[in-house]
């Protein structure tokens, strides 16, 4: 009874937010049903399309992942519960935010018995994070110079130098390794007064470490020191090191670093339980901490570079009312305040949660949902052909001539000549792309599966429990592509039983063949070991095996990947246009029959994608309106017009191309995402450089990707949100147009096969007709 009450306070609670309910169909009835889901996060970005929502992952100049749209937040997760931030709405129900790391900044060190009491100190920061803004800063700075026959280390604050090192280094190497250590053992020895020293014989001040000087400042001039000038040097540095806000601790790994900041306006209220609250709760009395430190970092840095720069970021924040917010805790309290940094939000949770442990329990959904583990097995010899349509897209032959395996076995029989009693063969691998092969399909964003070690540990153990005789080529796909993939997956499960199934049946196992081995995303794992861009250090891993190479199994799993996957050029069919769900609350009627599929691959090449419609169709009629529905149609047909484009350069032979780099340029360029004129006019010229001259150029390799190239340009150009050519984007166009013309392309031609008709709009008609002038 208490459980069924539960689920009906959730469905309550759920039925609330009107994302929740949406439309489903179903894949055995061919119907649509009205479903009830939880909304566990919402991005807080709006995306172009459905390929920045989704969204990628590229390296950097430094070699970083960079990600975008989904793939940020599933990176983000890997931190564990850290990248989820609970707050209490203004209607007072809980809900959380999805953050990347660095989220929380800082922590105020003081706790207040009253959510009133806290909020008059809260208003009391905020007024001095307004005064303070992006104003403060790190008060000293250690640097290295060069005194004549060696290095020493001269400590700055506010670009004057107030301490010299005492020890000498043989080199800058030397004296910039240093400079931590040398700071924080100043930084130890300044609140000790029998560490200030006046040296009479050389009329300096020194910082005594012992015996040892560890730095010493002789003022300008001749004027001799005395006693009282001592005391005021040393309240001098004091004063610095008071406001200097990084700090370092020594721990059983090395050095943690974190900063504070300090402020003399700030008067704390000395907290006191309040016994009269009648609170049964069992929370500590707060602890009074000493000083005026109003905040604390909330994370330990690597190394002082990254606590520093930590520390700017919490400036830039201070001056953002936003940033204050109050920490969670029980009702009784005691009541804290932390500082955020509100851009470091990637998606919230809409519903509205009674309870902090009903918001922590959906937070532990989220985690468990985004880290869901399982696994696909496809058995190659279920994927043979059965009927004539699956004879186009069979499974690619790749023997491997270098690898033959001689076979020897015993020929049993009573009329058996005993010169053929034993019958010899060799075996080729990868002859047969069917026999005693399976394909294992596996997510590669959980937190788990996310590094090198553990997947290749993974891979290691699927080969030893799969019989001897199975070969595995394991894929580790993102998450668009597992998606995706899943639902070719269950329709080609439910025609194999013999089920029915929605849409068109005849091309099923040719739709899952060709996109399980050329069009699948695989996920890049991350490296074992978290490098800190800041530190040019690294945190060990637990799984770190301390080897410089990649595993052995990696590699292995990587060559039977390429080997299955190289050889894919089957055409494609259009396969997940049945299964796209409506949006909420609405049925698209969508009659579009696919393109009839092309002969050949030269054939695919030599044309441009064809999108046949039904003239009675709705669709066909209203297309060009910007109704939500006709704006979907229209989007879909460009992410179809994209594959039919990916499609048609893959006959290229990559190894006969003047310049190889050619097909991975042009490959990238159509996976990047919204157009950019500049990368579009960069990857012309290329191309065109190393076109042939004449008559050649327009059969030439490089003809093919620029065409396919120059349509796609075309395409993003009039699904642009709103529609629109910059001077310079329509300038640079126009100049590679010419370009291709002189270079001896048919622009008339080409113009005829990129058929934009599938694309216009009311809003992009002109836009259209402009650029057909243009290829006149």
């Amino acid at each position: 009874m208490a459980a069924a009450s539960e689920a009906l306070k959730l469905f309550l609670a759920l039925a609330r937010y009107a994302g929740n309910s949406g439309v489903r169909l179903n894949e055995t009835s061919c119907r649509y049903q009205v479903v009830m889901n939880e909304v566990l996060l919402e991005s807080v970005q709006h995306y172009n399309s459905l390929e920045d929502a989704w969204g990628s992952a590229t390296k950097n100049a430094n070699g970083d992942y960079v990600y975008t749209g989904l793939e940020l937040l599933l990176d983000a997760t890997r931190h564990g519960n850290s990248a989820y931030y609970g707050y209490v709405k203004d209607d007072g129900c809980y809900s959380f935010n999805a953050v990347k790391k660095g989220y929380r900044l800082a922590v105020h060190p003081y706790e207040y018995n009253t959510e009133e009491i806290r909020a008059k100190y809260l208003e009391q920061l905020q007024m001095i994070g307004l005064k303070l803004g992006k104003n403060c800063q790190v008060s000293l700075e250690v640097k290295p110079y060069y005194a004549g026959n060696y290095f020493q280390l001269q400590l700055m604050a506010g670009g004057e130098v107030i301490l010299i090192s005492g020890q000498q280094y043989t080199s800058a190497a030397n004296a910039e390794r240093a400079q931590d250590d040398w700071l924080f053992e100043v930084l130890s020895l300044l609140w000790k007064d029998s560490n200030y020293s006046l040296n009479a014989t050389a009329n300096r001040f020194e910082l005594l470490n012992g015996s040892a000087v560890s730095g010493y400042f002789k003022p300008s001039g001749d004027a001799v020191l005395s006693a009282d000038d001592l005391k005021e040097w040393k309240t001098k540095m004091q004063q610095s090191a008071l406001y200097y806000p990084v700090r370092r601790v020594k721990t059983a790994f090395g050095y943690t670093y974190s900063f504070r900041l300090y402020h003399d306006d700030f008067i704390p209220e000395e907290p006191v339980p309040d016994e009269n609250s009648g609170c049964a709760c069992d929370a500590p009395p707060p602890v009074r901490k000493p000083g005026a430190i109003i905040w604390e970092s909330a994370e330990q840095y690597e190394c002082l570079n990254a606590a520093i720069r930590g520390f700017y970021r919490f400036c830039t924040a201070l001056s953002i009312p936003g940033n204050y917010k109050p920490s969670l805790g029980e009702g009784c309290g005691p009541f804290g305040i932390e500082l955020v940094d509100s851009s470091y939000v990637l998606a919230a949770n809409p519903q509205c949660y009674a309870t902090l442990p009903a918001m922590e329990d959906a937070i532990d959904r989220t985690a468990a949902a985004i880290n869901d583990e399982g696994m696909h097995v496809v058995e190659h010899i279920l994927l043979r052909p059965r009927v004539d349509d699956d004879c186009q897209c069979l499974l690619p032959v790749k023997p491997e001539p270098l690898c033959q395996l001689p076979w020897e076995e015993e020929v049993v029989g009573y009329d058996v000549d005993p010169e053929d009693a034993v019958f010899k063969t060799t075996v080729v691998p990868f002859t047969d792309p069917y026999s005693f092969v399976a394909t294992i399909v596996l997510p590669g964003w959980p937190v788990r599966f996310r590094n090198t070690s553990t997947r290749a540990m993974m891979e290691n153990l699927l080969r030893k429990e799969a019989p001897a005789h199975v070969l595995l080529n394991i894929l580790w796909l993102r998450p668009r592509s597992f998606c995706e993939f899943e639902t070719l997956y269950r329709r080609w499960l439910q025609h194999l039983a013999c089920k029915p199934v929605c849409g068109d049946d005849a091309h099923i196992q040719c739709c899952l063949i060709c996109y399980l081995f050329g069009q699948t995303g695989i996920m890049d794992a991350v490296p074992d070991t978290d490098t800190d861009p800041d530190c040019q250090q690294i945190t060990p891993s637990c799984f770190d095996d301390n080897r410089q190479n990649r595993l052995p199994e990696s590699d292995f799993g990587d060559w039977i990947n390429r080997l299955f996957r190289k050889s894919c050029d089957m055409q494609e069919i259009d396969c997940l246009s049945n299964e796209t769900t409506p949006p909420p609350g609405r049925i698209l009627a969508d009659k579009r029959n696919s393109a009839p599929a092309t002969t050949s691959p030269q054939l695919a090449a030599a044309t441009s994608p064809q999108l046949v419609e039904d003239p009675a169709s709705p669709a066909a009629a209203t297309h060009r309106s910007n109704s939500p529905e006709d704006v979907l149609l229209r989007d879909r047909k460009g992410r179809q017009r994209i594959s039919k484009y990916k499609q048609q350069i893959l006959p290229v032979d990559a190894d006969n191309i003047v310049d190889t780099e050619a097909y991975d340029r042009t490959g990238k360029f159509m996976e990047a995402g919204p157009l950019n004129m500049h990368k579009y006019s960069t990857l012309a010229d290329f191309l065109l450089k190393n076109m042939p001259a004449g008559k050649k150029a327009a059969a030439s390799e490089q003809a093919l990707l620029l065409r396919n190239a120059t349509w796609l340009c075309l395409d993003q150009l009039l699904l642009r949100v709103p529609v629109s050519i910059a001077a310079h984007e329509k300038k640079q166009l126009q100049q590679t147009l010419r370009k291709m013309k002189d270079k001896g392309i048919n622009l008339a031609a080409l113009a005829k096969d990129w058929k934009p008709e599938d694309l216009v709009s009311d809003e992009n008609e002109d836009l259209v007709a402009q650029c057909l002038r243009w290829m006149k």
